[in-house]
């Protein structure tokens, strides 16, 4: 008698719990919710003969996100960036005129549209995605100080990248972001002789031509979606 009074007990314990872990589940918001983000992207080009993330460009997005669960995340946005390479540049005259300090400046301006899966642990969140970039700005252009600012061709008018990410929440809602993203086929086509400069980042593979590579800085906002104002449902993890 007293083991069936444990068993049944028992097996209620166990039921509740399971209902009570079913309706938290069910409390997650999932509503579609806007995200905003603004940072700076310092990049280079794998291909040429020039290295380091030197210039630095500007990074703004808009986009939406969503809670899949209570560990994944979807991430849609449209962003405006700035890629591109530099290379012992100099505004002072004295660098501008000098022919012993060879420099270049290319700027990469970019409408992206990338999208994210974002997994959550505690107050940090990882992210893997893919992205779409439309140069708008083309073709773009080279100062040098041989002469003055020529057009550089050619750059293709569409970049496909891959995206690695990292993040921390600072809030509920504030989250600082580092993002790695590189082209998935050459931004610039080699010609058909070229020699004597690396070849991305696999080598044989990726032997096509000049590659964006990109390390972003962003601070992400994710505003509140209604249901949570209105119900005042928290989700885990502090979101």
């Amino acid at each position: 008698m007293k083991k069936k009074a444990f068993l049944i007990i028992f097996s209620f314990c166990l039921a509740t719990n399971y209902l009570k872990a079913q309706g938290q589940i069910k409390a997650i918001d999932q509503a579609f919710r806007p995200v905003f983000a603004v940072g700076l992207c310092g990049s280079q080009i794998d291909g040429d003969n020039y290295s380091g993330y030197k210039h630095l460009g500007y990074f703004l997005g808009a986009g939406i996100n969503r809670r899949l669960s209570r560990i994944f995340e979807l991430e849609f946005m449209l962003t405006l960036l700035q890629k591109g390479l530099r290379s012992n540049y100099r505004t002072d005259s004295a660098s501008l005129n000098n022919p012993n300090n060879p420099f270049t400046l290319i700027r990469l301006n970019y409408l992206e549209v990338p999208i994210y899966l974002k997994i959550n642990y505690k107050r940090f969140k990882a992210e893997v995605g893919g992205a779409v970039g439309f140069l708008y700005k083309n073709p773009p252009y080279d100062r040098t100080q041989i002469g003055p600012v020529t057009p550089v061709y050619p750059y293709n008018r569409f970049d496909y990248s891959f995206l690695l990410g990292a993040g921390y929440k600072l809030s509920s809602n504030l989250l600082v972001n580092i993002r790695f993203e590189y082209s998935l086929v050459p931004a610039q086509p080699f010609p058909a002789v070229s020699g004597g400069v690396w070849r991305g980042i696999l080598g044989g593979l990726f032997n096509k031509g000049g590659y964006n590579n990109c390390l972003m800085l962003t601070l992400n906002y994710i505003l509140p979606s209604k249901n949570v104002t209105a119900t005042g449902l928290t989700t885990p993890n502090g979101q």
